[in-house]
Formats: C-alpha cells, structure tokens, sequence
C-alpha cells in the first residue's frame, strides 16, 4: 500500500518509511522491495514506543480510554473491538472522546 501511494512524481525521489521491527518487515523479500522503490528504512527498535512513540501514550491511549467509555455509557453494555457500532454513534463518541483526550496538557506530555 505504501509504494503505490507515496509514488514520487520523479523515479529517482526518495522515500523514507518508518517501521517497528516485527518480523514481517525484515525479510530479504520486503528489505529488496524498498531498495528498488528507492525507499529507505528506518527500524524502531523493540520495547522503545514509549520513547519514540510518545504521542501512543500520551494522546491515543487516552483518547482509546475515553471512547470506550462514551460507547459504554451510549450502548449501556461492555464492548470490545469487534463490536458494531453506527457512523453516527461513533462520530458523536469520537468527538466526545477527543475532547477529552486531546487536551493542552497531554499534547505537550507527547
């Protein structure tokens, strides 16, 4: 998906694509791919997210924390990642929950 969509106007622009190292990412196959696409890799290490990713912590998490808890109060059951939800319910959850979750404090904590 990345290739495709990040194609450069120009064959010889590079790209540079930021990925954690699970395994699936570090196979001849997928290294080869990205040197002919003239993309550069960059490799998170592992356990290092709460250093290179802060913004998971600090904005997502909460944000996930407070969307949970706007659906539970609209749905009045417990849900899970696999539950349905309407596009209207999710957009008035998500608007909530974000409210909630983006604020001044944990964006300069990210």
């Amino acid at each position: 998906m990345f290739i495709p969509l990040t194609r450069p106007a120009q064959s010889d622009q590079k790209r540079l694509l930021i990925i954690n190292s699970h395994g699936s990412h570090v196979t001849a196959k997928y290294i080869y791919k990205a040197f002919i696409n003239n993309i550069h890799l960059i490799y998170l290490p592992a356990h290092t997210s709460h250093i290179l990713q802060p913004l998971d912590l600090s904005i997502f998490s909460p944000l996930k924390r407070a969307y949970r808890n706007r659906l539970d109060r609209l749905l009045s059951m417990a849900i899970n990642d696999t539950s349905i939800v309407s596009k209207r319910a999710f957009l008035k959850c998500y608007h909530q929950a974000r409210s909630v979750a983006f604020t001044e404090a944990n964006i300069k904590a990210g």
